[in-house]
């Protein structure tokens, strides 16, 4: 009996150690504890981990742009996407991948670039243009203290619970 119970008590242990974040209208789950969201910038949100501690190991950026913002990037012949990605990353290259990828209950994209601006970093950002005209970014930007198995395990406990609020 005990040997059946044991795996069941280490999910829920997972499941309960799971943090909510509410940012830009969107929610997630993560799966250690980053700082609440702050403003980064014009739609944009930030968040680090650890918490309450520096370095910084990672971060997550949040960006929303309301139809009318994606219009007016279009007509200036800029994209919501190159916007994000050159404002709030500071990149100005093509990614080194894109996927496609199933963001929450969504089809999306994920594209993945590596930086050595100013710090040594892999990014993942998880985007999707939505019905309404609006776009949303979400990006992972990982340090070097984070391994490989953790950036994983963040990334897609992200990507997977990553919803628009209603």
């Amino acid at each position: 009996m005990l040997k059946r119970l044991l795996p069941a008590l280490a999910l829920a242990a997972m499941a309960w150690a799971e943090q909510s974040y509410h940012s830009q209208g969107l929610t997630f789950q993560l799966p250690v504890e980053f700082s609440q969201p702050a403003k980064a910038g014009l739609g944009a949100e930030e968040l680090h981990f650890p918490a309450n501690r520096t370095p910084v190991e990672a971060e997550i950026i949040t960006f929303l742009a309301e139809a009318e913002q994606v219009k007016g990037m279009a007509a200036a012949g800029q994209s919501a996407n190159r916007y994000f990605v050159s404002t709030y990353l500071g990149l100005d290259w093509q990614p080194e991948q894109i996927n496609k990828a199933l963001i929450g209950d969504m089809g999306g994209r994920h594209l993945v670039f590596h930086s050595k601006l100013a710090r040594a970093c892999r990014i993942d950002i998880y985007e999707r243009e939505l019905e309404d005209g609006r776009f949303f970014a979400v990006a992972l930007r990982t340090y070097s203290a984070v391994d490989e198995k953790q950036r994983i395990e963040i990334g897609e406990a992200l990507r997977k619970s990553l919803r628009l609020e209603p």
